[in-house]
């Protein structure tokens, strides 16, 4: 773009409705069905969904070993968050 050009999306013009953008949920569920080796199929809509999922995913899947790898998978996260001070 040159100076003071501003970028238009005429699609969007009239859009009144707030475009949910999910590629932040996509890929965190995409990263946890490679890391535990299970694929599942749950709907998240929000970043708080998203949070509930990973500290209690029974909320949402009722294979119980598919819950347990993910709770391992969440303590592995928080051990880590610790040790790398994030």
């Amino acid at each position: 773009m040159k100076g003071d050009e501003k970028m238009k999306y005429p699609i969007l013009k009239n859009q009144k409705k707030h475009i949910l953008d999910d590629s932040n949920i996509t890929e965190v569920l995409n990263k946890v069905k490679n890391l535990i080796g299970k694929n599942f199929e749950v709907e998240l809509e929000t970043d708080d969904d998203l949070v509930l999922f990973l500290n209690k995913p029974e909320v949402f899947i009722e294979d119980e070993e598919t819950v347990g790898l993910i709770k391992e998978l969440r303590e592995l996260l928080e051990i880590m968050g610790e040790v790398y001070h994030v």
